[in-house]
């Protein structure tokens, strides 16, 4: 289920778009439900951004190819700034969800300070925060006129910023090594199979035209990697054993946003 985000004034400033992209989503949906080619005279276009208008109206008609593509455009837009958010989604969750619910924040507030570390009196604390703010100003200023600015050089006028160096120290990159090295060396293959006896990922990648599951998993996992590299399925071949380019292109790829969906469901988010 698709909601929209935020409450009344939040609701109030992204009505006009937002409100009708929904619509215009329902619109679709019931044109594919009732099996409908064409769209009604007035649709939602208040969404429509000014570089999809040439695209979408065209001779005094709306393009319907180029208004579906643009609804599921900023469909994608609004999702990933949590305008819209998708019921039971790990991904495209409601932005309300991260935070303490109303109900317990009054509890928390009724029961004396709230137990967090900055000021909770709004006043107080954008007053300490821009005590704190004049206060860096003037010594970056200071130590700007000086000269002793570290890692910058205001000569002439122009700033200029040493380049970041790296910051780990040489323990901690003996460390991270001696970890390596307690690991085992393994095909990356073997590893997408032992995912896949957790998780039973592979069940989602079907072939195209018949729909039946792999028979070779290993030249699947292989397929599935030649994609995840950007290598492409002639190169994957030439470079595997085993592996024909016919076997590597026997899977479609219609069917992998599910198996990620499996995969990404097998491990919860840690908390």
């Amino acid at each position: 289920m698709l909601e929209r985000r935020g409450a009344n004034a939040t609701a109030r400033q992204t009505f006009g778009s937002t409100s009708n992209l929904l619509k215009a989503l329902a619109l679709i949906s019931e044109m594919y439900r009732a099996g409908k080619r064409t769209l009604p005279l007035k649709p939602p276009t208040a969404f429509i951004r000014r570089a999809w208008r040439p695209f979408v109206f065209k001779d005094g008609d709306i393009d319907r190819r180029a208004y579906e593509l643009c609804v599921f455009s900023e469909l994608r837009n609004r999702l990933r700034a949590g305008d819209v958010w998708v019921d039971r989604s790990r991904h495209y969750q409601d932005f309300e969800t991260y935070l303490i619910p109303k109900l317990t924040f009054e509890i928390l507030k009724a029961e004396g300070p709230l137990p967090v570390e900055i000021e909770t009196e709004v006043q107080s604390y954008l007053e300490s925060r821009r005590s704190a703010l004049t206060q860096e100003l003037t010594t970056v200023a200071t130590l700007a006129e000086s000269g002793e600015l570290h890692d910058v050089d205001l000569a002439e006028g122009d700033l200029k910023i040493a380049p970041l160096r790296a910051v780990t120290p040489p323990e901690a990159v003996s460390l991270r090594d001696a970890a390596y090295d307690l690991l085992p060396r393994i095909k990356i293959t073997d590893l997408l199979l032992e995912v896949d006896r957790w998780t039973g990922f592979s069940e989602c990648l079907t072939h195209q035209r018949n729909g039946q599951p792999a028979e070779n998993k290993a030249a699947l996992l292989t397929t599935i990697l030649a994609d995840g590299i950007n290598l492409g399925l002639s190169r994957m071949a030439e470079a595997c054993r085993g592996a024909t380019l016919r076997q590597l292109a026997w899977a479609g790829i219609d069917t992998s946003p599910l198996a990620f969906a499996i995969i990404t469901s097998a491990y919860p988010p840690s908390e």
